[in-house]
């Protein structure tokens, strides 16, 4: 028996998890980071909550379930030895464009991965400033449907960012970590 076979056997399991790795694997860019963010300035977090759920509805989109990830890394903590919180408020916020996920269906059905699509507003705990933070995955492809998918992404994050910039709370400029092209 080969080293090989002891440790992965070859059942129907076996090779489903070796085609589901290889499916799934290539999807971010190698070399790159497939997170982006951008750090709003002049803008609480119930602002930016507000924010994100107008933008997402400007774009005739419906707003699914969010999620309170601070609550729930806060709720499992002592589960995982965790003391400390990383977030002071963390929401992620699902959507989807029936029209960019059959775009992205239509290219490759693996694409499934991708919707609903995400966004993430939070604070951090160690940041006195309070700034909020967006951040969105990156969809892998130089297909229409994921230039489709982020031209919204990037359209819902900049239509967030413009609702900072409207509400003169600071005077500090926008500042962007990076953007998707």
């Amino acid at each position: 028996m080969s080293r090989a076979a002891a440790i992965l056997p070859a059942t129907p399991r076996a090779l489903a998890l070796c085609l589901a790795l290889a499916v799934v694997m290539p999807l971010a860019w190698p070399g790159e980071d497939p997170a982006l963010s951008t750090m709003l300035a002049g803008i609480g977090f119930s602002e930016a909550q507000e924010a994100v759920e107008d933008a997402i509805v400007e774009e005739g989109l419906v707003l699914g379930p969010v999620s309170d990830f601070a609550a729930m890394l806060h709720n499992t903590a002592a589960a995982f030895g965790r003391p400390q919180a990383v977030y002071r408020e963390a929401r992620i916020y699902s959507f989807c464009s029936g029209k960019v996920a059959w775009q992205l269906a239509a290219e490759r059905p693996e694409n499934i991965v991708h919707c609903p699509l995400t966004l993430a507003a939070f604070t951090l705990v160690d940041d006195s400033d309070q700034t909020v933070h967006l951040a969105w995955r990156r969809i892998p492809g130089d297909s229409p449907g994921a230039g489709a998918a982020r031209a919204l992404l990037q359209r819902i994050a900049d239509r967030v960012a413009a609702a900072g910039q409207r509400r003169p709370r600071s005077a500090q400029p926008l500042r962007k970590d990076a953007i998707i092209q």
